[in-house]
């Protein structure tokens, strides 16, 4: 996930991207939150929550498009996260909040590969803030 040539120029642009970025990874803990709720949550708390998941994934999007980050693969990356959150409440929307939607087989598929990918980007931000350090 680092730039193909790993430059220090492009590292700290990258750094400054996340560091911007910041509140979108919040978010996007949120959403994993509100992921692990539907999977136990009853019709009416799904349809509840499902509206905020849609909420913050629109704002996640918006920004990730109107901030365009250094390096084409982190932000195909982060994309992809918002995507899996996003087709995660369109199941639970589609299935009128049916929790059964949240405790299908791919629907845990979706969270687990979602859940490895935000946790890989916050990795990376790790790895870039021992970076900047130096």
């Amino acid at each position: 996930m680092f730039p193909v040539d790993g430059s220090s120029t492009q590292l700290s642009e990258l750094w400054a991207w996340y560091e911007d970025a910041s509140g979108v990874i919040a978010d996007l803990d949120s959403c994993r939150v509100i992921v692990e709720a539907m999977q136990a949550g009853s019709e009416e708390a799904n349809l509840t929550i499902a509206p905020g998941l849609d909420a913050i994934t629109r704002h996640v999007e918006l920004w990730l498009l109107s901030h365009p980050c250094p390096d084409h693969w982190n932000w195909q990356h982060m994309m992809a996260i918002v995507d899996g959150y996003k087709s995660m409440g369109a199941c639970v929307t589609d299935a009128a909040g049916d929790g059964s939607c949240a405790r299908s087989l791919e629907f845990q598929s979706i969270a687990v590969d979602t859940e490895l990918m935000l946790q890989e980007v916050k990795q990376v931000i790790a790895l870039l803030a021992m970076t900047a350090e130096r």
